[in-house]
């Protein structure tokens, strides 16, 4: 079975999702376009990127 290519939040499906962790988290998650934008606002001081994931 493939894994689901939903955003951790907005459980959207999309062609690409970004990998961050913030909020001193842990967990990686992977999330939209959309979500990473406000993400990256809401957290400046604690958002890390971690890859870019593309799906066909």
């Amino acid at each position: 079975m493939k894994p689901k290519k939903v955003c951790s939040i907005c459980n959207k499906s999309s062609k690409a999702l970004f990998r961050c962790r913030y909020d001193h988290k842990k967990i990686w998650e992977f999330l939209c376009q959309e979500c990473l934008s406000v993400i990256k606002l809401k957290h400046k001081d604690n958002y890390q990127y971690g890859g870019t994931k593309k799906f066909k």
